[in-house]
């Protein structure tokens, strides 16, 4: 099937998808029931949500989580009041920072849910999501129907993985001129949320369909990057090893030299961080513009300088100097 005609078999299956939650919608009002409307991609959720309103005659209200919500029921009657909308549509479970903790509150008082709301509530779930339902909140998810909505065609998974490879392309090319702060801020932050671009990532290979190594390195070195936001260590290195185990195959050294740098700033035995600062000068010491890699050594040092690694700051400037020595070239740290 071409891409295009799956893009039409995908549209016609939303289309009978929201067909199914406008009538479940307007065939609970006056009385509490619960909606799973089941996405991977928030731009179609957000698509499907525009379409509704414009052929739904329940007026709709929305609620959207923070990432550091661990309760919804609270949360939403805080939010209403005594109002009883037509129905509530609930966006965000997804970004939420402890989503077990949260599902876990919701199943100890699905009660009150039933108790207190009577109008239908409509929650917006993923994979991730609704594998955590059925694990932390199995009462509550049992309560509920689901409507799902099909992911999109191949193409537009491949431009959400694209999207995402210029992210980590865009590091790599501000990183030799950037402040310090900046890195290490947009380090310690990540991405709000990564899943649907995992499930884009999935949807490609589960599809067969070939990727290009650099989107695969970028995918992973990003992962690596927002699980040592999220301070979930092994995944972190995981990932990054994964992305540059890709650079090594591929021979591109400047991002061995970034990603051997982002594992070292993960904890580690002295010996082995030691050892991968020295990999990754010596991976810089291959590109062939010996003043980019200075300037990436150097930025390097900056960064350690900042966090105060002095031993790993001594390691990278001896490595750069042996190199320089041993080979005459221009590796050094600037003065």
């Amino acid at each position: 099937m071409s891409i295009s005609d799956r893009a039409k078999e995908v549209a016609a299956y939303n289309q009978r998808a929201l067909q199914r939650l406008a009538w479940a919608i307007e065939a609970s009002q006056g009385q509490f029931s619960l909606i799973f409307a089941h996405c991977n991609y928030t731009y179609v959720q957000q698509q499907m949500t525009e379409l509704l309103r414009e052929t739904c005659p329940v007026q709709i209200r929305e609620f959207v989580l923070k990432k550091s919500d661990s309760k919804l029921y609270s949360k939403i009657r805080q939010e209403l009041g005594d109002q009883q909308p037509e129905v509530l549509m609930v966006f965000g479970l997804e970004a939420v920072d402890d989503i077990d903790s949260l599902l876990a509150a919701i199943n100890r008082v699905r009660e009150e849910f039933r108790k207190n709301f009577h109008f239908p509530v409509v929650l917006w779930i993923n994979d991730q999501v609704q594998t955590k339902l059925v694990r932390v909140a199995p009462d509550f998810e049992s309560w509920g129907t689901t409507r799902e909505f099909q992911t999109p065609p191949d193409s537009l998974s491949y431009e959400l993985i694209y999207s995402l490879s210029q992210k980590a392309k865009e590091i790599l090319a501000t990183f030799p001129d950037s402040a310090p702060d900046k890195f290490l801020y947009e380090l310690n932050r990540g991405i709000d949320d990564l899943s649907e671009f995992e499930s884009a990532w999935q949807d490609l290979h589960h599809h067969n369909q070939e990727i290009e190594p650099e989107l695969d390195a970028s995918f992973y070195f990003m992962l690596g990057r927002n699980y040592y936001a999220k301070k979930q260590v092994k995944q972190s290195l995981t990932y990054f090893h994964k992305s540059l185990d890709i650079w090594q195959k591929i021979n591109r050294y400047d991002w061995q030299g970034m990603v051997l740098f982002n594992i070292g700033l993960c904890p580690y035995g002295n010996t082995e961080v030691q050892n991968l600062f020295e990999q990754c000068v010596d991976s810089l010491a291959q590109i062939s513009d010996q003043d980019l890699a200075n300037r990436f050594i150097t930025q390097f040092a900056r960064v350690l300088q900042r966090l105060q690694r002095w031993e790993d700051l001594e390691t990278l400037a001896q490595r750069s100097l042996t190199l320089h020595r041993a080979n005459g070239n221009s590796i050094e740290l600037a003065k």
